[in-house]
């Protein structure tokens, strides 16, 4: 705050007050007894008073706004010689405001007069003047700082006992306690539920920090400064621990004695959307969008991405198309709501549809393959033991050559160092054999087991919720390795060992992949099993190979 007074020059001053806290500004006390002592010692100088400088804020940081704007004028008006201050600790606690006003009395020959102190310091004042003026700066800082540990102290001791130090978020307050008229904090009738209401409409992966900062300016909330809730505090709230029944004070999480809003399951499933977001799985609008990045757009080869809009009657509803990211798509006007995505996509599902028979028959081919494979991998063991033999043989009788002095040193190191990294790789595919031996069969029927529950799994996720539709996205991305949308006809292709899968049950597939359209036919996936069972023992080979 800046008074003009004067601008007269001659014999002129400056007046610098400050308060160190908004509760002693707003008392009065203080701000009027350092005007009136100030104004008066100005009228028995006969200063006259240019300007008055005042800050109502701490001094522990420099950089104060009038503080600041004080040292501006000064440079600004060398002529003014005189800067009126309460005492040095209304002044400055921190040496670089000390060090910036010695730079003033040097240059401008300013003269600091401490009235409550009977000190005036300037560029010509005695050696012990300056020196205490110096000492009373840093008793000034060591004040500060030693109340400042003491504070700190302080609220570490309140929160080891379970209480937050710090003012109460959203959906609480503060109120002192009858009992010992310390400060507790409490959930409040008219914000807590919107503060829980949050926490749950986030969990659906539905709404974004926009939708719930619009939320709560509808129900009237606003910042401590009158402002709308921006999204930042929105995602603040929806990370802070606070409303569990924990807190967070100095980098360490304390549980509290306050009431939990949530429960634990709510704010971890709260910070397992914010990370699916984070990954990329959101629009732009940070909305969950189950089948983002699953397909591409048969025509230009772009992702397919979701967008949420709201009609004019308020209803939200997602739809997909092609992001035409190099402008060049002649389908980009192609848009599928979800409905009609999830209708397409659903019977890839049938082509992994192993039911229990295909499930017995499938077995039957694999115990022969396994079978089949350990007797050819008998015979590829022997023949690598043999050669083990050999190498082994090879670099003893090397090693005996070079102690006779048979061979030198030179076509011994090359020669050992040939052999033994032949007999190393043998050892691997002894080891590999072994390996191999033992989990072919397992590891063939647990795959089995896994598919055949593919299509329970899927057909289990049959409901609104939107975890289970980021579920479906989820197992589509693990199913599917690539695939092409275009005219409402899907083209795709399986990952292994999917896809071996897939053919092995007899779908009707293309190089690259089947045609699924919104009202597809599906075949009988056990009918075509059935045919090919002559085959059946071939292809699980390649299959789990």
């Amino acid at each position: 705050m800046i008074t003009k007074e004067d601008k007269s020059v001659s014999q002129s001053a400056v007046l610098y007050i400050r308060v160190s806290s908004k509760e002693q500004a707003e008392g009065g006390y203080s701000l009027d007894a350092q005007h009136r002592l100030l104004r008066e010692h100005a009228r028995q100088k006969n200063f006259k008073i240019a300007y008055e400088f005042k800050d109502e804020e701490t001094a522990k940081k420099s950089g104060r706004k009038a503080f600041n704007e004080m040292l501006l004028f000064l440079k600004e008006n060398p002529s003014i010689q005189y800067l009126l201050v309460e005492k040095t600790d209304r002044l400055s606690r921190n040496f670089r405001d000390i060090a910036t006003l010695e730079d003033l009395m040097n240059k401008q020959d300013v003269h600091i007069v401490l009235v409550k102190e009977n000190a005036e310091i300037h560029k010509d004042s005695r050696s012990n003047e300056k020196f205490m003026f110096g000492i009373r700066a840093v008793m000034a800082k060591h004040f500060i700082d030693n109340l400042s540990e003491e504070t700190k102290k302080g609220l570490y001791e309140k929160a080891e006992s379970g209480y937050y130090p710090g003012l109460a978020p959203f959906g609480y307050k503060n109120i002192a306690d009858p009992k010992d008229c310390k400060r507790r904090t409490i959930a409040t009738d008219s914000d807590a539920p919107l503060a829980r209401d949050a926490f749950k409409l986030y969990a659906t992966g539905r709404y974004s920090y926009h939708d719930l900062a619009v939320l709560f300016h509808k129900h009237g909330v606003r910042s401590r400064i009158g402002k709308p809730i921006h999204q930042s505090r929105v995602e603040k709230l929806l990370k802070d621990p606070f409303y569990y029944g924990y807190f967070s004070w100095g980098g360490k999480l304390y549980k509290g004695h306050h009431p939990a809003l949530i429960d634990r399951q709510i704010f971890e499933k709260v910070q397992g959307v914010m990370k699916k977001k984070a990954k990329g799985l959101s629009g732009s609008k940070g909305v969950l969008i189950a089948y983002r990045g699953i397909l591409k757009c048969g025509s230009c080869g772009c992702a397919i991405t979701g967008e949420r809009k709201q009609k004019p009657s308020g209803r939200k509803y997602l739809f997909y198309h092609c992001t035409d990211y190099y402008g060049k798509c002649k389908a980009k006007k192609q848009y599928y709501t979800e409905e009609e995505l999830e209708l397409i996509l659903d019977n890839i599902i049938q082509d992994l549809r192993v039911d229990d028979q295909v499930y017995e028959l499938i077995k039957i081919g694999l115990k022969k393959s396994a079978e089949d494979h350990e007797e050819t991998a008998k015979g590829e063991k022997e023949n690598y033991l043999k050669q083990k033999k050999i190498y082994e043989r090879r670099l003893h009788k090397l090693y005996l050559d070079r102690v006779d002095g048979v061979v030198d040193t030179n076509f011994y190191q090359t020669t050992h160092l040939e052999w033994q990294s032949e007999l190393d790789d043998i050892n691997q595919k002894l080891t590999s054999f072994d390996i191999a031996d033992k989990n072919y069969y397992d590891r063939g029927l647990s795959f089995l087991k896994y598919a055949q529950k593919v299509c329970a799994y899927w057909k289990a996720l049959n409901g609104d919720s939107y975890d289970e539709k980021m579920l479906k996205g989820e197992l589509l991305k693990v199913l599917l390795a690539e695939g092409f949308l275009l005219d409402s006809v899907l083209k795709y292709q399986f990952r292994k060992p999917f896809d071996a899968l897939a053919k092995l049950l007899g779908s009707k597939q293309n190089e690259w992949g089947e045609r699924r359209e919104l009202n597809p036919q599906p075949q009988d996936p056990q009918s075509c099993a059935l045919t090919k069972l002559s085959y059946a023992h071939h292809k699980t080979l390649q299959l789990f190979a």
